[in-house]
């Protein structure tokens, strides 16, 4: 569901205006058409999305596998995350020390 609301505030769509588009290929295409070409659709982006939140996996447990992320108490006592950015890249503390 967050992600239809993403999209459609991504193109600017009002909820009205995307409405309209829906009714309109309701209208133009048909119920069975249109549940077609949306199964269609899912089944070509479905396959992109999973690689991207496998990609994004990777990466968070590389980060928490370096220690990287340290969780700290803000002022208001809420945990908030913390990156040791020495331990992502150690090659800029040897720069600064020169």
């Amino acid at each position: 569901m967050m992600t239809n609301i993403i999209i459609i505030h991504m193109f600017d769509f009002s909820f009205s205006e995307f409405s309209l588009v829906v009714m309109l290929a309701l209208i133009l295409l048909g119920p069975k058409e249109l549940l077609r070409l949306y199964n269609n659709m899912r089944a070509k982006f479905l396959p992109i999305k999973q690689t991207i939140e496998n990609e994004i996996g990777a990466i968070r447990r590389e980060i928490d596998e370096e220690g990287v992320v340290e969780i700290i108490i803000d002022d208001q006592g809420r945990p908030q995350k913390s990156y040791n950015l020495e331990k992502l890249r150690p090659h800029l503390k040897k720069k600064d020390e020169q």
